[in-house]
């Protein structure tokens, strides 16, 4: 059995292919420096743990998988990291490299939950980091404040169950199915699916 973790961030576990790219996956390898910054305040501290052996690799290019390999990918809170117009290759990519009813597993910040959020809260500055991914009102023009930001991941799209099922089908997924926190098929779900992306995550399962 081959299972892959695309984008999985400090959050990759034992048994699966951890694939991720960009500094904070290049800084996974420098402990030392990565305690630094995290001392110094650059880098959140849920960065400082130990990461697991990564595959350094940008999902937006062509997987390096080859065709029919994989039984399981799993891929949390990273397509909307990822410009919208490249989202639709790496789904193809993801079919292409599924065995036939291999499975693909997709945690997502779910826009109608957010807005649903903002309205029993009415808290502005609470919704733009759920929209965004970061708190830009922290952005106050700081040599430090400008330092953090070359660290931080922002949102470039926001996805609503039905966006998310569009872009699956023209992907050419057919077997679509709305799961929960931590139920699906997925192996290893209890470690993969994170608390803190519970409350306001959708989940979806598509079969190849």
């Amino acid at each position: 059995m081959v299972k892959v973790n695309l984008g999985c961030g400090p959050s990759g576990i034992e048994g699966w292919l951890n694939y991720d790219w960009g500094i904070l996956a290049l800084l996974s390898k420098f402990v030392g420096l990565r305690k630094w910054l995290v001392k110094w305040g650059l880098l959140s501290k849920d960065y400082d743990k130990n990461w697991p052996e990564l595959r350094l690799w940008d999902i937006r290019w062509k997987l390096p998988l080859k065709n029919n390999s994989i039984d399981y990918i799993y891929c949390s809170h990273v397509l909307e990291h990822v410009e919208y117009w490249r989202v639709l290759n790496i789904l193809k990519e993801c079919k292409r490299v599924l065995e036939k009813e291999g499975v693909l597993r997709i945690v997502l910040p779910d826009t109608g939950l957010i807005v649903k959020k903002y309205l029993k809260k009415r808290n502005a500055k609470m919704f733009n980091v759920d929209v965004f991914g970061v708190n830009r009102s922290k952005d106050r023009g700081m040599v430090l404040d400008k330092l953090r930001r070359v660290f931080i991941r922002e949102h470039k799209w926001v996805y609503d169950e039905k966006e998310l099922v569009f872009l699956l089908k023209k992907a050419g997924f057919r077997k679509i199915k709305k799961c929960s926190f931590r139920k699906g098929t997925m192996p290893d779900i209890d470690k993969l699916d994170l608390e803190i992306h519970k409350e306001l995550s959708m989940y979806f399962e598509v079969e190849k």
